[in-house]
């Protein structure tokens, strides 16, 4: 348990069983890196995710999966938590409708779970669901960070009611309103939750799920832990942490309390007091970029993973969340909390976060069982050191302070519902201005703002009526700021992405990113043959000949196409595609109909494959064929 030797990355926990689809997915997560956002997509249209490096260089297998997936992948992220890319990509033009921003109940806290709730389907229409309960954002970090995953089984004993009360407060909580039907489709998927239980891993016997925040403010939620008074030994993990919650955990023999050492710095002697303190040892986190300044200052709300740019947002160290208790009063049981939960006051009473709670035998799911493991894994005691704790230096509380102001800044400008106004100004240029109500900003914080698709010197003082000229395609919902508060040592700065509400002259930009890639017959015949299954990434015992057929599409020169090719490299996966999953061969037809949309690509499609895609399809699926002519031009 807790083994550090074992690790599980996001991809190999989103895969769907054999067998099944992803039918909706929903992600919630304080920090996001667009980026890292495009992993789900991939990984709902790999069967091995180890091709995902590949596929990823690859423009058209990449567009394939994003148009495939995103359309049922929803990810709600805290207002101003949004990462700012190195570059942009055309491809975040297809995430922009499934990025929702939220505020929490309590405006004195965050929006902080890191969760994925995932209804995969069967081929006969049963549905399976997935819970993944984690510590890490939806970002590119390099931390040291933990990862539940809870597989549905009807006879298991976690309940799926808090999980389904979790998603259904969602939408309640976005900034604007969500188009009906994704918000449906996010309620859709809390009700199958509530009818769901999940087993729990080896060697646990039990659990349960924590939402917390959901109310707004609780001051009680630390009850549902165990009292000091009732536990054995107590080993607590946390970046993060307040004096008081540490006082009230602190219990048993030897309680140990791993985290940080500006954190423990923070904490001071004093906040120690009675805890065994240790921190990872310097080779655990050797070779990571510095992180920047964060911690909890007693008093203030919790701030944490702050966005920067996409390499210093990248949280290193320790980041995981986790809690082990030995009980006294039972015989030989132990309790886990873990989540997204830090041990902080603002996290147990303001913040909206997410943890389970398990149980299992003390043997083998207890304290000395994640320190020194009997099965010869790896515990923790063999990648931590001993350290005391001392008084932080005031430039570090400056940089904090600094820091938690300007993230009240970025959320209040991404509340304040800042609007795109974009007029033309010709066929090949728009004008687009920027419509807000500034808040009022920190006391000398100096704050730049620039769309995501201009270079870093466009950027001009954040105000009401800026504007820009671009071409109608960089027309953009991203909105970069980057402020900058403090001097000397105390210096901070703070960039991310704020949602832009778009108004006024608007053109297809999907349409435009579909124009620029797919420009010549043999980029829309590769496209078209990735839409129909031919994919040297997808399994199966065709996958050397599907291989073989993309060599001869991409050695196919302008104009050199004709009837043979189409019967032997399109009609055979057409035939393929329309007897198999209708939902699934659906969304092919949602993809045909947006190349047929355009009259520069739809010049390129040949005239067979036109004529047998109508044709096959209206044997096999007329509702898919209508569905198809509905979105011709």
């Amino acid at each position: 348990m807790l083994d550090p030797g074992i690790q599980t990355v996001l991809a190999d926990a989103l895969r769907p069983p054999e067998g099944t689809r992803v039918d909706q997915a929903v992600a919630t997560t304080y920090s996001l890196n667009l980026t890292a956002m495009l992993l789900a997509p991939l990984t709902f249209a790999l069967a091995d995710p180890d091709g995902a490096e590949d596929l990823h260089r690859d423009p058209f297998a990449l567009l394939d999966a994003v148009q495939r997936h995103i359309g049922h992948t929803t990810v709600f992220v805290q207002a101003g938590g949004i990462a700012v890319p190195r570059s942009h990509s055309r491809i975040f033009t297809f995430l922009e409708d499934s990025v929702v921003p939220v505020e929490p109940p309590s405006d004195q806290g965050v929006f902080h779970p890191k969760v994925w709730a995932v209804r995969f389907v069967h081929d006969d229409g049963t549905h399976r669901h997935r819970l993944l309960i984690g510590s890490r954002n939806l970002t590119l970090d390099d931390s040291w960070d933990t990862l539940l995953v809870l597989d549905e089984d009807p006879d298991g004993p976690v309940d799926g009611g808090p999980a389904a009360d979790f998603v259904a407060a969602l939408p309640g909580m976005a900034l604007d309103e969500m188009p009906g039907e994704r918000r449906s489709a996010v309620l859709a998927l809390a009700d199958s939750l509530r009818h769901a239980r999940f087993a729990v891993p080896a060697p646990f016997t039990d659990g349960r799920l924590l939402p917390l925040g959901l109310a707004g403010e609780n001051g009680h939620a630390l009850d549902e832990l165990p009292s000091a008074h009732r536990v054995r030994r107590t080993l607590a993990i946390t970046p993060f942490a307040t004096a008081d919650v540490i006082v009230r955990l602190r219990g048993g023999t030897e309680p140990l309390l791993l985290s940080r050492p500006e954190q423990l710095d923070l904490l001071g002697p004093a906040g120690c007091e009675g805890w065994d303190t240790r921190v990872l040892h310097d080779d655990m986190t050797s070779g990571l970029e510095d992180a920047p300044a964060d911690g909890v200052l007693e008093g203030e709300t919790e701030q944490s993973e702050a966005p920067d740019s996409e390499s210093s947002l990248r949280s290193t160290g320790l980041h995981a969340k986790t809690v082990v208790m030995d009980l006294l009063g039972q015989r030989e049981r132990s309790l886990v909390v873990t989540g997204s939960a830090n041990l902080s006051r603002p996290a147990w009473t303001r913040n909206v976060e997410f943890n389970a709670v398990l149980q299992g035998p003390t043997r083998t799911c207890g304290v000395a069982a994640a320190l020194e493991p009997r099965d010869g894994g790896v515990g923790l005691d063999q990648v931590m050191t001993r350290y005391t704790p001392a008084e932080a230096d005031a430039d570090l509380r400056a940089q904090i302070a600094g820091s938690l102001e300007l993230e009240r800044f970025h959320r209040a400008v991404a509340a304040a519902s800042p609007t795109l106004v974009v007029t033309a100004q010709g066929e090949d240029e728009v004008r687009g201005e920027l419509a807000v109500v500034v808040p009022q900003a920190p006391e000398g914080a100096v704050t730049t703002a620039r769309l995501l698709t201009l270079p870093a010197d466009a950027a001009v003082p954040l105000a009401d009526g800026t504007a820009w000229t671009v071409a109608p395609k960089n027309v953009t919902p991203f909105l970069v700021l980057e402020s900058r508060l403090g001097s000397g040592e105390a210096k901070v700065t703070r960039r991310c992405l704020v949602t832009l509400r778009l108004e006024g002259d608007l053109t297809d930009r999907r349409q435009a990113y579909l124009e620029e890639l797919l420009d010549s017959e043999s980029a829309v015949l590769r496209y078209l043959a990735l839409l129909l299954g031919i994919d040297e990434h997808a399994p199966g015992e065709d996958l050397a000949a599907e291989a073989g057929a993309l060599e001869q599409l991409d050695g196919l020169g302008e104009g050199g196409h004709g009837g043979a090719w189409t019967d032997v490299v399109l009609f055979e996966p057409l035939m393929r595609a329309s007897v198999g999953d209708v939902d699934a061969l659906a969304a092919v037809a949602g993809q045909v109909a947006a190349l047929r949309r355009s009259e520069k690509v739809r010049a390129l499609i040949p005239a067979e494959f036109e004529q047998m895609w109508d044709t096959v399809l209206s044997v096999v699926a007329p509702d898919v064929l209508a569905l198809s002519r509905e979105e011709r031009p």
